[in-house]
């Protein structure tokens, strides 16, 4: 881009996707999230607070 005799370097904005912190989906949040509690350590049906596991994050 181009502005006042000066050149710019621009890239394509790409935003960060929304991710609900209550069942670790995408495309929403825990507010308006009606899906279970899923921790975001180990993937059980708990939340991440009350996670036991001595392993780190599954991914």
């Amino acid at each position: 881009v181009s502005f006042s005799y000066l050149r710019f370097r621009v890239k394509v904005y790409t935003p960060t996707p929304i991710r609900c912190f209550k069942c670790q989906h995408f495309g929403h949040v825990a507010a308006k999230c009606s899906k279970s509690v899923r921790c975001s350590r180990c993937g059980e049906a708990h939340a991440t607070a009350d996670c036991r596991a001595d392993a780190g994050p599954k991914c």
